[in-house]
């Protein structure tokens, strides 16, 4: 029995009248758990006699657990609890799932978790937990879910992961992991559909059975380590649906397969084929035709062709002559991402088109000399950071961020005119521009883009020290590749122009007169968006102006913003009346209602009950259409 628990159950048959409380060996456990963390648990009180009531706290009645209910699930993410894991949570013999994510908390795992025979989601990710990964977690014979991303386990993978029969999904990135991924193992586990050991230190080559496993059909994540050598050929027979993802590692040789994109692999410069244009031989090979269907509508027709034909002219001599003249003014072209060679003259130099322009600056297409394509913006002479060193520490910080679902930043040039971002170039739309085109998205396609934006924005807030904000979360912010893939676009521009464009997907919050920006923030604007995808409605125009007004004038709370899209959203009585009439045919429906709970659930007024992103993203992971 571990210590705590001992002195625990001694302190609850001792007092004043030396009465014995009636608590169950559950609850003495969970007590065990509130006493090896800080923070605020919200009602755990050591006199009840049923933990079953507490927050966080689920019980139901199992076979084999008497005739009481048993606790069967502890779920306190994003509460910022500090402490240690204790070893007690083990004797929970019921209990299916434990969610600690998104807290502070710190040491190891415990070994002994794998006493709870009952468990099928670990959900750990988000603290700062150390040490190695435990083998006997593999001992639990239902684990399904085991999730330690973002903390700071270390060591090898233990080749005990095979050991791990029914594991659906293994999420291990963000860590400290080196040594070789073990190879032999994969294909015991017939039940994985997602590995993630990306952002680790891992080395050596990739195990080919991983190449076995039909059912990987989800994600394959294995960027940014130092992995080596070939892509197995066996790779070729992973099933089409998995997203495989080996970006930032030092592999060479031949890609087997013909799916994804080239960004998948980018930053393995001794990588070749087709799906990276380039030849084998040596070669590089030009980029294929565009077959992709569903973007013919958004672009338009002739007249918009013209009209495109006269932008690209203007922007052409613009780029050459404004931006040209400043080439002495000193602003060197500084790559912030490893791969990327570029210099100024060569940028300023190249092609150039005018893909949009509004309040925080031009944003152009560039193609350089090579062929690639980069999106660079031009920002005048304001902006929080007027100095250069300022500048440059607020685009490190962004540059940090490295995901999927966010557009990366490549390099930045700085001046005392203007300053230039250039960041990768998405090709095809936006999902403002999506949203308004003829044909609906089914509801599997809307919630794919809400995932990966999801996915994307709990990347953001997670990475690094600083507690980044987009602060700027809209449709039109969202890009989209071939594949409805969402990047997450203008990361930090805010910070980095100055300013604030006033949006309908801000908070109320927002609208004060001196307002910091949060990541609460950026939870509610995800809120709106993914209600506007589910329900095709997008944003009352006149809800800002009202808030502001009732803002001012001190009103309630609970009106602030009282004719938004959510106020709509909670007064419907049903969730036909809420969804796109275009969904309402469609199987899932069920989905599409636990999604409209958490889109409410994002958009709550009160920014202290909004949840974190991490939370956000697993509950949308757990949608399946």
């Amino acid at each position: 029995m571990d210590g705590r628990l001992f002195l625990l159950s001694l302190v609850c048959c001792t007092g004043a009248f030396l009465t014995c409380t009636a608590i169950s060996a559950d609850g003495l456990s969970l007590l065990t758990f509130k006493s090896a963390v800080a923070g605020d648990l919200g009602g755990w009180n050591e006199g009840d006699a049923d933990p079953c009531g507490w927050p966080g706290v689920s019980c139901a009645a199992v076979p084999g657990g008497g005739a009481a209910p048993r606790v069967v699930a502890l779920a306190v993410p994003g509460r910022n609890l500090s402490g240690y894991i204790p070893s007690a949570l083990g004797s929970l013999l019921f209990l299916r799932r434990l969610d600690l994510a998104g807290n502070r908390l710190s040491g190891g795992v415990p070994a002994q978790l794998s006493n709870a025979r009952s468990l099928h989601s670990l959900l750990l990710s988000s603290n700062n937990l150390s040490g190695p990964l435990p083998p006997s977690l593999c001992d639990l014979p239902l684990l399904q879910t085991l999730d330690l991303s973002l903390n700071a386990i270390s060591g090898p993978l233990p080749p005990d992961l095979r050991r791990c029969r029914r594991i659906q999904r293994l999420l291990l990135a963000g860590n400290r992991l080196s040594g070789e991924i073990p190879a032999g193992i994969w294909s015991q586990l017939a039940a994985l559909r997602e590995l993630d050991l990306s952002r680790n230190d891992l080395s050596g080559g990739l195990p080919p059975d991983l190449g076995s496993l039909p059912t990987l059909s989800r994600s394959l994540n294995l960027s940014f380590n130092r992995l080596s050598g070939e892509i197995p050929p066996s790779w070729a027979a992973l099933p089409p649906s998995a997203a495989v993802d080996l970006r930032f590692n030092n592999l060479s040789g031949e890609i087997p397969f013909l799916r994804g994109s080239a960004d998948a692999f980018a930053g393995n410069p001794f990588l070749c084929g087709e799906i990276v244009r380039r030849s084998c031989n040596g070669t590089e090979r030009p980029p294929p035709e565009n077959r992709r269907r569903r973007w013919a509508a958004v672009v338009g027709g002739g007249v918009a062709a013209a009209a495109a034909a006269v932008a690209v002219a203007v922007a052409w001599v613009w780029w050459r002559a404004r931006i040209g003249r400043r080439r002495s003014d000193g602003g060197d072209l500084v790559a912030v991402d490893e791969g990327f060679e570029c210099e100024k003259e060569e940028l300023l130099g190249a092609s150039a088109y005018v893909m949009g322009k509004g309040g925080m600056g031009i944003v152009y297409k560039v193609v350089l000399a090579s062929g690639e394509a980069v999106a660079v913006r031009r920002l005048g002479g304001g902006g929080a950071a007027q100095r250069r060193r300022d500048f440059a520490g607020e685009v490190a910080a962004i540059a940090r961020v490295r995901h999927p679902n966010v557009v990366r930043l490549k390099a930045y040039c700085w001046s005392t005119q203007e300053k230039l971002l250039v960041s990768e170039f998405v090709s095809h739309c936006c999902l403002a521009s999506l949203l308004r085109q003829k044909t609906p998205l089914s509801l599997a396609e809307r919630l794919q883009i809400a995932r990966g934006t999801a996915r994307g924005l709990a990347c953001i807030h997670e990475t690094g020290p600083r507690r980044l904000v987009h602060g700027g979360i809209r449709p039109c912010n969202i890009l989209l590749d071939g594949e409805l893939n969402p990047r997450i676009s203008d990361l930090g521009l805010a910070r980095l122009a100055g300013s604030h464009s006033p949006s309908h997907y801000l908070p109320p919050e927002a609208l004060a007169p001196v307002a910091r920006p949060a990541q609460a923030w950026d939870v509610f604007s995800f809120g709106i968006l993914l209600l506007e995808l589910l329900t095709g409605r997008a944003p009352d125009a006149g809800s800002l102006e009202l808030a502001v007004e009732r803002l001012n004038s001190q009103a309630p709370t609970l009106q602030i913003g009282g004719l938004t899209l959510a106020a709509w959203a909670r007064s419907a009585r049903t969730t036909d009346q809420l969804l796109d009439p275009a969904l309402r045919a469609e199987p899932g429906l069920g989905s599409a209602a636990a999604a409209i709970a958490v889109a409410l659930g994002c958009a709550e007024i009160d920014p202290n009950v909004r949840p974190k992103m991490r939370v956000v993203t697993e509950e949308l992971d757990k949608m399946a259409v």
